[in-house]
Formats: structure tokens, C-alpha cells, sequence
């Protein structure tokens, strides 16, 4: 998926990507973007672009409502991601909200993927 996100931005890395915490997503755009470069030692290392940020969303369900949201910054800087959240027009703040409306929709045409009901797929 992170690999498809690069490719329709034509690699660039003056994005914001934001998730839930799922740990394979750090690895996976980390695995994408990082650049090796050369340290003075004559080492590699691999390091994120600057202007790349990644951010990750914890909610925590009590009751089946959310009562809790922990935004955290994983890559990138607070200015970049401030930037990102000003000049973007469909919201303000660190969220998955366009993800999860994607998921809701699809769920609800492919009975297969609802959840609790007894409908079939077939």
C-alpha cells in the first residue's frame, strides 16, 4: 500500500501520511522513503526525507464510543506537519477519518465484509 502511495505521487515526499498505530505501517513507509547516505565515518545510513511526516492516531473505545485520541508525530517535524494541516482543505488535524469513511462505504457493498450480520457474499 505504502509502495502504491509513492508511486501515484510520483515519489515525492512532501506529504503527510497518517494511520493508526499498526507497527508494520512505520516499517513499511520507512522502507519506502529513507535515503542512505554516507556519514563522515564512511558508514550508511538510512534517513526519512525532512519533509516527509507521518502521523499515527490511538483511540481508545469505551462502550462502543470513542472516549480517548492520541495524536502522535512518528516522522517529520511539528512545523511540516503544522504547514501540511494549514494548507490542507479538508481538515485541520491529524485523522484518519477519510480512511475510515473508504472502509465504512466499502463494507457496506460487499455484504462479505459487513460486520455482524448474517448476510452472504455469494
Amino acid at each position: 500500500m505504502v509502495d502504491e502511495v509513492k508511486k501515484r505521487t510520483d515519489g515525492r515526499t512532501d506529504i503527510l501520511i497518517t494511520s493508526d498505530e499498526h507497527a508494520p505501517y512505520e516499517t513499511a513507509i520507512e522502507r519506502a522513503y529513507a535515503v542512505e547516505t554516507q556519514q563522515p565515518d564512511g558508514s550508511i545510513q538510512k534517513v526519512m526525507p525532512k519533509d516527509l511526516c507521518y502521523a499515527t492516531v490511538c483511540k481508545t473505545s469505551k462502550g462502543g464510543r470513542v472516549v480517548d485520541s492520541v495524536k502522535t508525530l512518528v516522522f517529520g517535524t511539528l512545523s511540516i506537519l503544522l504547514m501540511f494541516l494549514f494548507r490542507s482543505t479538508v481538515s485541520n488535524t491529524i485523522n484518519t477519518s477519510l480512511v475510515e469513511r473508504h472502509n465504512g462505504t466499502d463494507r457496506n457493498q460487499n455484504a462479505g465484509k459487513t460486520r455482524k450480520t448474517r448476510c452472504s457474499s455469494f
